[in-house]
């Protein structure tokens, strides 16, 4: 091989480890955003204990077979 076509595929090797590494510090920065938005929207939601509905007819379903 070469010097010349060594030199050229050692640039282009450098390039493409630079793009890769621009890509992934988008990645991240959308990641921190989708984070931040998931972390505001939990803090958002209401933590109190939901009460059970009272169902409309109570003597339904309190008893289960599970021997036929």
């Amino acid at each position: 091989m070469d010097i010349a076509a060594l030199s050229m595929s050692l640039a282009q090797t450098n390039l493409m480890s630079q793009i890769s590494t621009a890509v992934m510090g988008k990645a991240l920065d959308v990641m921190k955003g989708d984070g931040a938005e998931t972390a505001r929207l939990l803090e958002s939601v209401d933590t109190a204990p939901a009460q059970a509905p009272v169902p409309a007819q109570p003597y339904l379903g309190a008893k289960l077979d599970v021997y036929a």
